[in-house]
């Protein structure tokens, strides 16, 4: 049987963790997020409006993108899932393939670095049958967690890279994207709206700026085997 959702207690317990990534992360002052419209909506990421990521300038003409200052997206085939049960070998992280950036034999959806829409679809169209895609609900538990491999995995990579380690740097500046979300926010006091992705990534071992335009081949993105 699915397990019945309940928004009230998701808006509940994700609430604070997003209206913090609002302020902290996108740098908009606390006033403004209060009277943000901070709430979930259930949206699986193969029913996201993606374009939306990739065309920015046709986003801040909607007119409701003020009223949807806010708001973020939670994947409901996720939602429910009971973490402490996932064990670490159902959580896969990926990276995508070198030709998806115009190298190689054959040539990907983009030359060099993609967007995120592009990834979002390569995402959902290769791996939606077999994974799940997790949001910012894993990023807040693995985040919160004490006894956390993922992060000890992360922070591995800024401690190499602090210590001078070089082959760490070939590891990235990566980031780690859950795209069973979407949080849409503000440019800092700007009236430009924007969406974002939220992402941990390994310079910090803390929450990045996951609007990213674009990825690079040292980004991976998180999957959880179904």
């Amino acid at each position: 049987m699915t397990e019945q959702i309940n928004l009230e207690k998701i808006e509940k317990e994700l609430k604070p963790f997003v209206a913090d990534y609002l302020v902290k992360k996108l740098h908009i002052d606390e006033q403004t997020v209060q009277k943000a419209n901070v709430k979930p909506f259930l949206v699986r990421p193969e029913e996201q409006s993606w374009d939306d990521l990739a065309n920015i300038n046709e986003w801040n003409a909607k007119s409701d993108k003020a009223a949807r200052f806010g708001n973020f997206t939670v994947n409901p085939d996720t939602i429910t899932l009971h973490w402490e049960d996932i064990t670490q070998d159902r959580v896969v992280i990926e990276r995508l393939p070198k030709y998806f950036f115009g190298s190689g034999e054959n040539v990907g959806i983009a030359k060099g670095a993609v967007t995120v829409a592009d990834v979002a679809k390569f995402i959902v169209e290769n791996y939606g049958s077999n994974y799940y895609i997790p949001g910012i609900e894993y990023l807040k538990y693995l985040q919160e967690s004490k006894a956390n491999w993922f992060k000890d995995k992360v922070g591995g990579i800024f401690n190499r890279m602090q210590s001078g380690d070089t082959s760490a740097v070939k590891d990235g500046f990566v980031t780690y994207a859950f795209f069973g979300s979407v949080i849409y926010g503000k440019s800092g006091k700007s009236d430009i709206y924007t969406q974002h992705i939220p992402c941990w990534t390994a310079l910090n071992k803390d929450i990045t700026l996951g609007g990213l335009p674009w990825m690079d081949e040292h980004d991976r993105f998180v999957l959880i085997k179904k």
